[in-house]
């Protein structure tokens, strides 16, 4: 397993919500809820049998009537320990993926997708791709407005870029961080970022990176 990619997966792997997916993923395996405005919940579950779980997980859903309903799975591909992210738009961004070749010597580069699932009515399970690339992650660090805030891990170099999820227009806010960000939180028009820092890999750092123009504010190391 690539466990670089997996370094930057949101810490807190569980809900009080995951009960309601009982029997629906491994035993023990990670899985990030999120409530719909609908009430309904969804979850990225891990289904993996094989060895390498990158992208044996499940978007799953679960409406929000009483008693307790099955939950559906509405696409599959998608990242080990990601979170789904509702958009106003009534879907769902997930971060989704296609191993690459092995190559002796290399880790392994994977195609990218982050894809906006359609999660009830008549177009259920329907997949929009809202960005593609390749590399080892595309991390939806949060939605800032009108745009998706994407930690992309490639080889050699990790970045914050931001995608219009109507549109997929992409634009690239720092183009070069430590592949190391975690626990990421929208602060007004500012990403708030755990990392490590670039220099001394022992310590870790909080960062304030303003959206609009890139520029980032040192707001503590440890």
């Amino acid at each position: 397993m690539r466990m670089l990619a997996i370094v930057v997966a949101v810490a807190g792997l569980a809900s009080n919500d995951a009960s309601r997916f009982a029997g629906s993923y491994v035993p023990g395996g990670a899985i990030q809820t999120a409530r719909l405005t609908t009430g309904a919940i969804v979850a990225v579950a891990d289904r993996a049998a094989g060895p390498d779980p990158s992208w044996g997980s499940s978007l799953l859903y679960v409406a929000a009537a009483s008693g307790a309903p099955t939950p559906t799975a509405l696409c599959d591909r998608v990242f080990y320990a990601s979170r789904p992210l509702p958009l106003p738009s009534g879907e769902v961004a997930v971060e989704r993926g296609v191993a690459g070749p092995v190559v002796a010597g290399h880790v392994r580069v994977d195609d990218l997708t982050i894809d906006a699932i359609t999660v009830s009515g008549p177009r259920t399970h329907a997949a929009r791709t809202i960005y593609a690339t390749t590399g080892f992650e595309a991390h939806l660090a949060a939605l800032a407005g009108d745009e998706l805030v994407v930690y992309l891990v490639q080889p050699n170099v990790a970045s914050l870029r931001a995608i219009d999820w109507r549109t997929g227009r992409e634009r690239v806010v720092v183009a070069s961080l430590p592949p190391y960000a975690h626990d990421f939180a929208v602060d007004g028009g500012a990403l708030v970022v755990h990392n490590r820092d670039a220099q001394h890999h022992e310590r870790e750092t909080i960062d304030r990176i303003d959206l609009a123009n890139g520029n980032i504010t040192r707001l503590d190391t440890r």
